[in-house]
């Protein structure tokens, strides 16, 4: 229900968002160089101008869908339906700083992980 989902982030996302800021501003303040936040729908959200660098992961549909439901439960079609409200990864690449194959294994990505921490 777009009206119950929009009242929703508007309760949540102020609060995420000045929570966010705060553990930022104590990492920094404890001598981060760098902090790294995971925003499933930065873009969506219109939030990219407030970061540095921005990283999107990326890995096929098929591949992402039966992750999503081995961790998750959810079922294919809920799957879906919440992937097509959010942007197609096509266009969050074109947009991104670096963007991260994750289709293949968990060593592969710890190494591309690796490889922009390092540029970071």
């Amino acid at each position: 229900d777009p009206a119950r989902l929009a009242r929703l982030n508007g309760l949540i996302h102020p609060w995420v968002r000045r929570e966010s800021a705060r553990l930022q501003e104590q990492h920094f303040a404890a001598g981060a160089r760098v902090v790294v936040q995971d925003i499933p729908l930065l873009y969506e959200s219109g939030l990219q101008d407030g970061f540095d660098k921005v990283i999107v992961v990326d890995a096929p549909a098929a591949l992402r869908a039966k992750r999503v439901l081995q961790r998750s439960g959810l079922d294919l079609a809920e799957f879906e339906r919440r992937d097509a409200n959010q942007w197609p990864l096509e266009r969050k690449r074109a947009l991104a700083d670096f963007v991260i194959d994750n289709s293949g294994s968990a060593s592969e990505l710890e190494q591309a992980v690796e490889k922009v921490w390092g540029e970071l």
